[in-house]
């Protein structure tokens, strides 16, 4: 195993390239498919586009199988890994320079599936490197130190990179501006203005027949804040049961600059509020005001005030910041791996063409779908996480959405320390209890517990949408029981691919790769259209959705009671055989 490595590698300790390898694995994957779904929200993409298009970024890991095994043919591993390292670190700039370009979220989604295509071939290749890099007790050793660093890298994506923007733009945001406004102050409306050094805020009773349209008056006001002009302010015509908002910047912008500034309600619920969370200005349209709806809600009664708020940031400066820093990390990475891994005498692949390589390839295949039992494990591997794979997508977007819409409306500071630091050590947590408790019981034990602990936590979803609590504990405190869940319920998962692998003799390695494809397919599709369930089936209602979540949660017990029934007893603890 040792032998395609010169002797450098008995000279090179491990501790000099295994954690900052696996640091490396984590940052773009979580990126890529977490948090995507924080950038793309901000740049206004709807949660059902938002959710099918981060499920697609997927699609690289799906397929790694199909050319990871060429890495071997082709080239070192030690090159595999400083390539795609640099490759990721000139995505990650690019992403950050388009940032502030019209089509960001066009060029984004290509970036960031290159970055996909980029960090799956960096996976293999650094698993491959592990692997032929350690002796056997070596590997054993290092299992820990490589899990335990690839959690550090989730962390310092979801935490760090996310709180660094949060950071950013909160402080390039501009002074925000408060009014209230009581059900009484309503019912004899006179016009109100407010003001500060930036921000000016009108307030009219709007002009038009209450029976007018809904999307008459919605597209007239979407058509002006998209493309302000004067012509189109005249033909917005709010229903005169409404409050029209106008939302003036006084700070004045150059260039490509650019402000997003958001209204948000607090308060009192007698009131509800539209077209307040993107209201953009541009050095073009700066002298144009965006505008905003007030309705009247059911709560005739209520006599405290409702809360309004204008705040800012310069949410693209904010990631553009945030993108660059982890651009600056990956091009400094491979520098650092030039030196710190050892270095490959030769190709450490066994297949001499590619012709080899595909006979070996669909033989693998063939054997893994002939498998004895192969239905109930594909069906288990496929539908386990059915429902916490929808969650993934809209729980993300409902902690960061505006609270007009269902939404927490955290900040992403507060969503990379609840989420990135809280949840990350919650959920690590939990593969740990998770994995010591298989091996004292073992596999079979476990199987339908952990589904449990995986799937039940997701009403914490339910309580917080339909209760929206104030303050950051009781959401810090739900997403810490949510993660611990998934983490130990997860462990369950990963051993079962290991149980099914296990007797697949040289393939071994071939069908577990075709598991982990497999399991992406389980992530991507769910969560492609939960989207769509959560738009068309729920009427855009997150109450609605978190409850389809919990009753789509019957799949995974279905499939782990049909799995559980071909696993030894003994399978999974520490000294196993059959029974």
């Amino acid at each position: 195993m040792g032998n395609i490595f010169s002797a450098d590698i008995r000279r090179r300790s491990p501790w000099l390239w295994v954690p900052s390898l696996y640091f490396a694995e984590g940052i773009p994957y979580m990126i890529v498919n977490t948090v995507s779904i924080l950038i793309f929200k901000q740049l206004g993409m709807s949660n059902a586009m938002l959710a099918f298009f981060t499920s697609f970024l997927m699609f690289p890991w799906v397929i790694k199988p199909l050319w990871t095994p060429l890495l071997d043919m082709y080239w070192l591993k030690k090159r595999w890994i400083m390539l795609t390292q640099f490759t990721m670190g000139i995505c990650f700039a690019v992403a950050a320079f388009v940032m502030p370009l019209t089509f960001a979220t066009q060029l984004l989604l290509l970036i960031f599936m290159l970055l996909a295509f980029f960090s799956a071939t960096h996976d293999a290749a650094a698993d491959g490197f592990y692997i032929l890099g350690l002796e056997q007790d070596q590997q054993a050793f290092f299992t820990g130190v490589r899990s335990t660093f690839y959690r550090i890298s989730m962390i310092a994506a979801q935490g760090g990179v996310v709180l660094l923007a949060g950071i950013v733009q909160e402080s390039t945001g501009l002074q925000p501006l408060q009014f209230e406004l009581t059900r009484a102050q309503y019912e004899s409306f006179e016009p109100m203005q407010f003001a500060n050094d930036d921000i000016v805020i009108e307030l009219e009773r709007g002009r038009g027949n209450i029976h007018k349209s809904a999307s008459e008056c919605e597209f007239a006001l979407t058509s002006y804040n998209e493309s302000p002009s004067e012509a189109r302010l005249d033909a917005v015509n709010a229903p005169g049961n409404a409050l029209l908002v106008k939302v003036f910047l006084k700070h004045k912008l150059s260039g490509s600059e650019q402000r997003q500034l958001a209204l948000v309600h607090s308060g009192s619920k007698s009131f509800g509020l539209s077209y307040a969370d993107r209201l953009v200005f541009t050095a073009e349209n700066q002298h144009m005001p965006q505008l905003a709806i007030i309705t009247p809600a059911g709560i005739a009664d209520d006599v405290s005030p409702a809360v309004f708020k204008v705040q800012s940031g310069n949410f693209i400066l904010a990631w553009s910041v945030a993108l660059g820093a982890v651009a600056l990390l990956y091009l400094l990475l491979p520098v650092y791996h030039a030196f710190a891994l050892p270095a490959e005498e030769r190709y450490s692949g066994r297949i001499n063409s590619a012709k080899e390589f595909y006979r070996e390839f669909g033989s693998a295949f063939v054997t893994f779908f002939t498998k004895k039992g192969i239905v109930s494990a594909l069906l288990f591997i496929l539908f386990y996480r059915f429902a916490e794979a929808q969650l993934l997508k809209l729980g993300t977007a409902f902690l960061i959405d505006y609270p007009e819409y269902g939404g927490l409306g955290l900040s992403n500071s507060s969503y990379g320390v609840i989420y990135g630091i809280f949840g990350v050590i919650s959920l690590t947590a939990g593969g740990i209890l998770g994995g010591w408790a298989l091996s004292k019981q073992g596999l079979r034990f476990w199987m339908l517990p952990m589904a449990l602990a995986l799937n039940l936590p997701d009403a914490v979803y339910v309580y917080l949408a339909t209760v929206l609590p104030d303050g950051l504990l009781p959401v810090t405190l739900s997403i810490i029981v949510e993660q611990f869940g998934y983490g130990f319920g997860f462990a369950s998962y990963m051993l079962f691919m290991i149980f099914v692998a296990e007797d697949s003799g040289k393939y071994a390695t071939s069908h577990y790769a075709i598991m982990t494809g497999l399991m992406a397919v389980g992530i991507m599709i769910p969560g492609s259209f939960s989207g769509i369930i959560y738009s068309e089936g729920c009427n855009e209602s997150y109450p609605k959705f978190f409850w389809w979540v919990m009753c789509a949660t019957l799949v995974s017990f279905v499939v782990t009671l049909i799995a559980m029934r071909r696993v030894p007893k003994s399978f999974g603890r520490a000294a196993h055989g059959e029974q």
